[in-house]
């Protein structure tokens, strides 16, 4: 790994170590992840119980070691899942708190840009390592180049993206169509 590499893999590691533990301290973590609306509930509590430890984890193994590849591919896939959400809810129009390091600041857009510049910066490092670096997953083959890791990172946020946008799409065509009386805007059901 390149020296650019090194420094995308230290920062990284030490965010998601340090956001692991922030939430671990802070004890309100449960209550922010109920508050974006997007689990069921009886999932929230073993959710919050469960994400810090992961955060933690990916942390520590991007930190330690030798091959954090794999690790930096994690922390992309989990960037991507909590963009999302703070999308989701930036769209419905609610300002919650993100749950991030265990402070109370407000979900932004800003945050989502910082989210999706270290998603991408962890998943192109990791793409970067080379041929073997990322563990073959049901035979699909590791060599992937930073332009595909980045097109998974985008691909990924964009689905989830995607699927909530076609619900909430729907609820504002058919508000639209009572509203105006044209039965044409109503989405099929």
């Amino acid at each position: 790994m390149d020296t650019i590499g090194l420094a995308v893999g230290i920062a990284v590691g030490g965010l998601f170590m340090m956001s692991g533990l922030a939430k671990l301290r802070a004890g309100t973590f449960a209550s922010d992840l109920a508050n974006y609306r997007i689990l069921p509930r009886r999932w929230v509590v073993p959710a919050a119980t469960i994400l810090p430890w992961i955060e933690l984890t990916v942390g520590i193994a991007t930190l330690l070691s030798p091959s954090p590849a794999p690790f930096l591919l994690s922390a992309g896939l989990l960037l991507s899942a909590f963009t999302a959400g703070i999308v989701t809810n930036l769209l419905r129009g609610r300002r919650i708190s993100c749950g991030c390091r265990g402070a109370a600041k407000p979900i932004t857009w800003g945050l989502v840009a910082t989210n999706v510049t270290w998603g991408l910066a962890a998943v192109v490092t990791a793409a970067a390592a080379g041929p073997g670096a990322v563990p073959t997953l049901l035979g699909i083959s590791s060599e992937v180049s930073a332009s595909e890791g980045a097109a998974v990172i985008i691909s990924v946020t964009l689905a989830a993206l995607i699927v909530r946008l076609t619900g909430s799409l729907r609820r504002v065509l058919s508000v639209l169509a009572r509203v105006s009386g044209v039965e044409d805007l109503a989405p099929a059901t």
